[in-house]
């Protein structure tokens, strides 16, 4: 398990979201902007998490020995940290529900809608941190060992003509088991429930004394005390409702603003094969016959890296004791990439810190921001969101390039600046963002450019 603290761990969580739980990306702002700690400390087999929110930031406390109990990797708690939040985002803790209903109560409702969210956030694929014991009790519950449905908070695992055998066996009334099983596949169909229809079901389903009545000064929490992003995600979701057309923009990736569309593998691939060729061919130099050893270094494996010649000889039986493989290694000293975090190119933030966070292994030299000047970034500070803004300009780019005496140069712009008074001493490349980007404004000195998003 990775050693965890409240900055790196935190940045672990993000970059899990950049490079492989895309699904996520509209968590990705309140993880960036709006987490002010993020702790772990034991806390006892029962609690899972607290969190809550002081100056509009979240304080963020996980159980270590519910991650201990439950074997938890660092995608788990990841899930377990966005099914936290989304409490806040559907307006769980703004809403009348407060005053309505037990403690027990509404937190099952809650985490019925909560659930449901994610899992069709995450097209409708398991989510292994959601099932965990809930699902167990499924059996116990039709065997009448277990007086609460607890399997009601796991998307169903099963069909529904599959659950239909097993209710059938069971000891509970018929009617009683179609109650449940439409409330349960509702729950988590693409249309999803609002949170009138969900305790609508549970008032016929769960039956239980709660030793936590309502409290009837109990404080609800404004929209003025949540973050920003919070807020935004909470506009396109109403607590009262998940409704067909919500679900609908999220799992075909319409709603441009919140939800990408990260099926569109295509179009992705393509975006991270055009910014890897950028890299390869502006800042290596993948000639075989090159003699600067430490841009690109030969090397045999027995790893199969197959080349034609190779192919042809595996054809005619014969097994190669090596295969030649080819290393790209960065010219720490002697390259840079320079990011334009203008206003402009604000609406490519995200989509260059995602692919960037794809190639990180490939290139491990320096990374400039710039606008109308330049800061230097770690590639932390880059997938964290924290950047600036303002207008642009090209020229103490090329400045700093020539005072750094920095062979080659890739920058990652619109290109929406004036032409630059002077020359870079060095090799220009630059990778410009969207269809409309203006090559004319660098004028002759790049050497190659590529359009990322066209």
């Amino acid at each position: 398990m990775t050693n965890r603290n409240n900055a790196t761990y935190l940045g672990k969580m993000i970059e899990l979201i950049y490079t492989k739980h895309q699904n996520l990306f509209p968590f990705l702002n309140i993880f960036r902007k709006d987490i002010e700690t993020l702790k772990f400390t034991p806390m006892g087999d029962d609690a899972t998490a607290v969190i809550f929110l002081k100056e509009k930031k979240f304080h963020i406390i996980f159980n270590t020995d519910y991650i201990k109990r439950d074997n938890l990797t660092d995608e788990d708690i990841l899930w377990t940290l966005c099914h936290e939040i989304s409490h806040y985002i559907l307006g769980h803790l703004t809403s009348e529900y407060e005053k309505k209903y037990s403690l027990f109560f509404r937190n099952f409702g809650y985490d019925c809608q909560v659930n449901s969210l994610l899992y069709n956030i995450n097209r409708r694929k398991e989510i292994n941190s959601l099932k965990g014991p809930n699902w167990e009790n499924y059996g116990a519950f039709l065997k009448g060992e277990e007086e609460i449905p607890f399997f009601l908070l796991v998307p169903p695992p099963i069909s529904k003509a599959k659950a239909k055998p097993d209710f059938a066996k069971s000891k509970l009334e018929k009617e009683q088991q179609e109650i449940i099983l439409e409330f349960w596949f509702n729950n988590y169909s693409e249309e999803g429930l609002g949170l009138d229809e969900i305790f609508s079901y549970l008032e016929n389903i769960i039956h239980v004394e709660d030793d936590q009545p309502v409290e009837e000064n109990e404080k609800l929490l404004s929209e003025e005390e949540l973050p920003e992003s919070v807020i935004d995600f909470f506009k396109e979701i109403n607590s009262r409702a998940l409704n067909e057309q919500l679900i609908k923009s999220i799992l075909e990736g319409e709603n441009s603003k919140l939800f990408i569309d990260f099926d569109d593998v295509k179009l992705q691939k393509r975006r991270l094969n055009t910014l890897r060729s950028a890299i390869r061919e502006s800042l290596f130099d993948s000639s075989e016959n090159n003699s600067k050893m430490n841009e690109i270094q030969k090397n045999i494996s027995v790893l199969p890296n197959i080349s034609r010649k190779e192919a042809l000889s595996v054809s005619g039986n014969y097994l190669p004791l090596y295969y030649s493989n080819r290393q790209f290694i960065s010219k720490n000293k002697s390259s840079a990439i320079y990011i334009d975090f203008s206003y402009s190119t604000k609406a490519f933030h995200a989509e260059i810190a995602k692919l960037l966070s794809a190639l990180k292994n490939e290139y491990k030299g320096k990374y400039y921001g710039f606008t109308t000047g330049i800061v230097e970034m770690t590639f932390k500070e880059i997938t964290s969101g924290e950047y600036f803004s303002g207008g642009t300009d090209i020229n103490p780019v090329y400045e700093h390039i020539n005072q750094n005496r920095f062979e080659k140069a890739l920058i990652i712009t619109d290109g929406e600046f004036s032409v630059p008074s002077i020359t870079a001493k060095a090799q220009i490349y630059a990778v410009l963002l969207g269809e409309d980007s203006s090559k004319k404004n660098f004028g002759k000195q790049p050497k190659k450019i590529w359009v990322i998003n066209g």
